[in-house]
């Protein structure tokens, strides 16, 4: 249904802020004679050209990729010689400068100014006697090749302290910056958390509540509360709506939400199912008294949710009007 729906809310929402590939069944759904779908779709709009995505919660395995730590917050060591794509000095030439370094590993940015007409930097100071002059230099073979820094000049002497020089047995200097973990980084397209699989962890999270499986594909919990934070749920206490709830998955996220940072998220749901009575409203109820099930009973007796005031509102059908009338 993607295509349809991309196209509708197309019409209704001004702007597309992104649509997320989900991983959503690493093994895949059984079918005959097509491929087997491990994905889904998350789609997010919005009504305004201001709309932008808000960032997710930092996972484990992001923060994995930034091991160290110091005063300012977790960061890796990486080569400040740029590689890849655009790391030739041709390809930025202002990222080509020299690097002062002194005996005792310290690091100086020499006062310079960029000749246009050159295409290179004029330097307005000399190196000590004490200091070895470094550029972006490797050996490709025999072969000297100019590649360019990761940063500008300019950064690079307000940022000194996030440097440091390693020296190899043949006495080769090399300069090492801080890359640091960007808490506010906008979304991905690609979602591929394990907790986002609904044939394991939706099923298995109403398995807890209820002690058995009484709904088909009930999705993850983790997912919704990751779109609630894309969509920019954690910045307001405001209204989170969900038109297909199913088997109350949002409700569930919502509340837990509500109990991580305190705020006062308001949650509607619309479903026409029978589920509503035997799923979706159980469901809000035993969320309200506790957080932790298993089997269908409260861990250890406790009672640690955040309690709830909820109302349902039942509207007839076309044909209960009817008959009503008549």
């Amino acid at each position: 249904e993607v295509v349809g729906l991309r196209t509708i809310l197309s019409e209704a929402f001004y702007k597309q802020v992104g649509i997320a590939v989900v991983r959503s069944n690493p093994a895949g759904r059984k079918t005959k004679g097509k491929f087997a779908p491990a994905h889904e779709y998350a789609l997010f709009f919005g009504k305004s050209i201001q709309s932008t995505p808000s960032s997710l919660e930092i996972t484990p395995k992001r923060m994995a990729r930034f091991p160290l730590k110091d005063d300012t917050g977790n960061f890796a060591w990486a080569n400040f010689i740029r590689s890849g794509s655009g790391d030739k000095r041709e390809d930025r030439p202002t990222l080509f400068y020299p690097v002062f370094v002194s005996q005792k590993d310290s690091i100086r940015i020499p006062n310079m100014k960029w000749d246009d007409e050159k295409r290179e930097y004029t330097l307005l100071e000399s190196p000590s006697p004490h200091e070895t002059v470094v550029l972006p230099v490797v050996k490709s073979g025999d072969i000297l090749v100019e590649k360019r820094w990761q940063r500008g000049h300019e950064r690079a002497s307000r940022e000194i302290d996030e440097f440091r020089v390693r020296r190899s047995s043949e006495g080769d200097i090399s300069i090492d910056f801080k890359t640091r973990m960007d808490e506010v980084s906008l979304p991905t397209t690609w979602w591929d958390r394990k907790e986002y699989a609904s044939a394991n962890y939706g099923a298995a999270e109403l398995k807890d509540l209820f002690g058995t499986k009484p709904f088909d594909f009930p999705k993850s919990r983790k997912l919704v509360m990751d779109c609630i934070r894309a969509a920019g749920g954690m910045e307001t206490s405001g209204y989170v709506v969900d038109f297909f709830p199913g088997s109350g998955t949002t409700f569930d996220a919502v509340l837990r939400l509500n109990e991580a940072d305190q705020q006062k998220r308001k949650c509607i749901l619309i479903e026409q199912g029978q589920y509503v009575y035997s799923i979706i409203i159980p469901r809000i109820k035993k969320i309200a008294y506790t957080f932790d099930w298993k089997e269908g009973r409260p861990k250890n007796g406790t009672m640690n949710g955040l309690g709830v005031f909820f109302k349902y509102q039942r509207l007839e059908q076309y044909e209960e009007s009817l008959e009503n009338i008549a």
